[in-house]
């Protein structure tokens, strides 16, 4: 799994810290074991620089204070929409899961079945852009990982099912590059609601808006990392 790591990540060092030697030579393991972080689980690992990564020890590397609007919901409940209408008003930087996954398929490809690569893009973009706004299903294994040790204001978007329904079939009509598998409304219909204490619901809440730029002035709670990362 070492060498796996280190090809994935170049051999350069994710870290970055301020005595980095840039050529990577360990795995850290970002989200520590003894916070709940899997052994072995790839999203998990990156790759450090031996003075990064000691120096780090069993800690989660995000700058004290990183602050994220977390966007979840259902699939076409309107997330993008309100991630770039918050984008826009807040001038903020806005991120997608989805972005991610089709920044890396190829003309033709399907969804792939592992997106590892895109979550760890998702992650980079947390470490580095934050303040910033995430746009995510919530239902993802990795939704803990991701926010680990970072505060979040998060969202939730919700649609009645028939009008999710006819924007899943405009999709595959329109024939977006997710949208090819055979089973795609099906499958995503099935999805649950996130399980996540929103602390805004959209649209229903017509202030959401309003309310997460009143938080970015004051913080918030931190996500803690979970033993459900994968």
């Amino acid at each position: 799994m070492r060498r796996v790591v280190l090809e994935r990540d170049g051999h350069a060092c994710q870290i970055r810290g301020p005595r980095c030697k840039g050529r990577a030579s360990t795995v850290d393991h970002i989200v520590p074991r003894s916070l709940g972080g899997p052994l072995l689980g790839p999203a998990n690992l990156q790759a450090a620089c031996w003075t990064c990564n000691y120096g780090k020890g069993a800690r989660v590397t995000v700058p004290t204070g990183t602050r994220v609007v977390r966007i979840v919901g259902q699939p076409a409940t309107g997330k993008t929409t309100l991630r770039l209408l918050l984008g826009e008003r807040l001038g903020l930087l806005t991120f997608g899961i989805d972005d991610e996954r089709l920044a890396l398929m190829r003309p033709g490809d399907v969804w792939p079945e592992d997106d590892s690569p895109a979550w760890r893009r998702l992650r980079q973009a947390v470490l580095h852009e934050a303040p910033c706004v995430i746009e995510t299903s919530g239902l993802s294994k990795r939704d803990p990982w991701l926010y680990a040790g970072i505060a979040t204001f998060t969202i939730t978007c919700v649609a009645p099912d028939h009008v999710r329904r006819e924007r899943l079939v405009g999709r595959v009509r329109e024939g977006h590059p997710m949208a090819r598998t055979p089973d795609y409304v099906r499958r995503l219909m099935a999805l649950p609601p996130p399980d996540v204490t929103p602390d805004a619901v959209w649209p229903l809440q017509a202030d959401a808006i309003d309310r997460a730029e009143a938080w970015l002035g004051r913080g918030g709670q931190i996500l803690k990392a979970s033993a459900a990362l994968g």
